[in-house]
């Protein structure tokens, strides 16, 4: 089997798994931290294989499948988002009876949206579209999707200012990608955690206002995506895109 044969059949498998898993959650109907969270990651790991083939070909199946898996994150990004601050605000020990009330009406707007036959209906329809365009397209230009992961990480990496939301975007995105490909992650997912556990934290700052120990745990995992960010920038650049113009960028200290 030649490279190209491989590499679609490695993405096409990735998209299946990632599908059976997304189908199997969304017959469940208990709306649990575990549930919801395992839905979003099976959602930005197909919209990644979308992403790759989009910049190879562009199918209508592709546009309109990432249309609705977009929308389904959306429906399930509020409800995620307060069961983490919850979590977080129970640890630290903070009232928590504005964010369980808060969560209460997110987790019925998000029942809606699963509990809608047209909606969902839709959605799986779309998918096995997209499915049947991925197993008769054959088209594939890896140089052309490196050269654009190349193009976001150089940008992530280097504009690193107080928000780190496009960095946290693109480590992501290149994660999703690499393992959709078979390839070696490096320190990808970790890098992806520390800024997962940042942005939450800001995310209770909205709900909660500003806290001192708030603050200081940001502080702490701030400085340890400064440590992590350069390893992953490196093996980045010479591990796997193997691109010359990724500079040494790592992440600058804001403070507070």
């Amino acid at each position: 089997m030649k490279p190209v044969q491989k590499r679609e059949k490695r993405i096409l498998e990735y998209f299946l798994k990632n599908k059976k898993i997304l189908e199997r959650l969304l017959r469940q109907d208990r709306p649990s931290v575990v549930r919801i969270h395992k839905m979003r990651v099976a959602v930005r790991r197909l919209r990644a294989v979308i992403w790759m083939k989009r910049q190879e070909v562009d199918l209508p199946a592709l546009r309109y499948g990432d249309q609705s898996l977009k929308k389904l994150a959306k429906a399930l990004g509020p409800t995620r988002e307060l069961q983490v601050a919850l979590v977080d605000a129970r640890e630290m020990r903070m009232d928590t009876v504005g964010l369980r009330e808060k969560l209460s009406k997110a987790i019925t707007k998000s029942m809606v949206y699963l509990h809608s036959p047209r909606q969902i209906g839709l959605l799986m329809e779309r998918l096995e579209r997209l499915q049947r365009a991925l197993e008769v397209t054959s088209v594939s230009r890896a140089r052309k999707v490196n050269r654009r992961l190349r193009k976001d990480v150089n940008k992530a990496f280097k504009n690193t200012t107080r928000d780190i939301h496009p960095l946290r975007i693109c480590v992501k995105r290149v994660r999703y990608c690499f393992e959709a490909e078979g390839l070696q992650t490096g320190g990808l997912a970790d890098l992806q955690g520390t800024l997962g556990e940042i942005h939450d934290l800001e995310v209770l700052q909205r709900f909660v206002g500003t806290k001192k120990v708030i603050k200081n745990r940001v502080r702490k995992l701030r400085g340890q995506a400064l440590r992590q960010a350069p390893k992953v920038l490196r093996f980045l650049r010479k591990e796997v895109l193997k691109a010359r113009s990724l500079k040494q960028a790592p992440l600058r200290s804001h403070g507070d």
